[in-house]
């Protein structure tokens, strides 16, 4: 309990970290152990503002660790829809849940809440290379190694975090030096990801979601279809799958695996024969439930945590 209190008011103390941006004082001060939301942006500086009513954050999870801890950006599912009643559900179980876990393997965790339909990939792309950002220019004051920043999605969320693994060098908005900081995962976890966007291959609302006004653009198809962008710096990634998946065609992550293994990227895949979709960490599942433990495993091999 001493170590515990002494972690937050270390966090406490470290929230006055300060920058200059644009002749301005900017300030992290959410209340970090109650897992007070970071926005992305202040509102004034949001890019594409008017594509939603979303303003995007992270909600942070901190590990209680004596040194400073890798941690993970989680981004859960939901075909970039706004899920109505759903939406808390969704948070919880691939948002949540994933990051209780990760802190009781010494691992922070920032659930990401980013903008959805009628937002398309302008926004977004914007909204996870920007979390990964803020994460590593507050290092110090969240307690975490920048140099172990790693992504993991469900479903959707698996997407997007595979975008973030393939485009973290794609030109951006730039608002302020948070927008100098590398948006460069060390890693990935990809939990039954929607891959491609080709029809045929992809969940297609979860296509016409994130494309919008460009879904009929071969060229935005083809560049936002995971297996289509695997390149020889992308990070090394960890991902499962199931066969009998009817929401996200497994097809897709067997063709991402085959491209980046060809590419000489260093890949963990784990396909089940049995399971659906959107079962988060499939506590109680026999079949499916031992993925993170595996997962972790392979963290630990990778030094990402200890």
């Amino acid at each position: 309990m001493r170590k515990k209190f002494a972690v937050i008011i270390l966090l406490a103390a470290a929230a006055v970290l300060c920058c200059t941006a644009c002749g301005k004082k900017k300030q992290l001060n959410a209340d970090l152990s109650a897992h007070e939301a970071i926005p992305l942006w202040e509102k004034e500086a949001l890019p594409f503002s008017d594509a939603s009513d979303v303003v995007p954050e992270l909600l942070p999870y901190l590990a209680d660790t004596s040194e400073p801890a890798a941690c993970m950006i989680v981004c859960p599912g939901g075909a970039y829809a706004d899920l109505g009643e759903q939406e808390e559900y969704a948070l919880d179980n691939e948002g949540i849940q994933p990051a209780q876990a990760l802190n009781e393997k010494n691992i922070s965790a920032f659930v990401l809440r980013y903008r959805k339909a009628p937002a398309d990939h302008n926004a977004i792309m914007e909204d996870i290379l920007r979390a990964i950002r803020v994460v590593r220019y507050y290092a110090e004051a969240l307690h975490i190694d920048p140099e172990r920043v790693g992504v993991m999605g469900f479903s959707a969320g698996g997407h997007l975090a595979l975008m973030a693994m393939e485009h973290f060098d794609m030109k951006t908005s730039h608002t302020d030096d948070i927008d100098d900081e590398s948006a460069k995962p060390t890693l990935g976890v990809l939990c039954y990801p929607v891959v491609s966007l080709e029809e045929g291959m992809t969940h297609e609302t979860t296509r016409s979601n994130f494309l919008g006004a460009d879904e009929n653009d071969p060229e935005m198809v083809s560049f936002y279809s995971g297996e289509q962008g695997t390149r020889e710096d992308m990070p090394p990634f960890f991902v499962w799958h199931c066969k009998t998946d009817r929401a996200a065609p497994v097809e897709g992550t067997l063709a991402l695996t085959k491209s980046a293994e060809e590419k000489g990227v260093e890949v963990r895949k784990q396909i089940y024969d049995s399971g659906s979709h959107g079962v988060g960490m499939a506590k109680n599942m026999e079949t499916l439930s031992g993925w993170f433990d595996e997962c972790v495993s392979w963290m630990k091999e990778r030094n990402f945590c200890k």
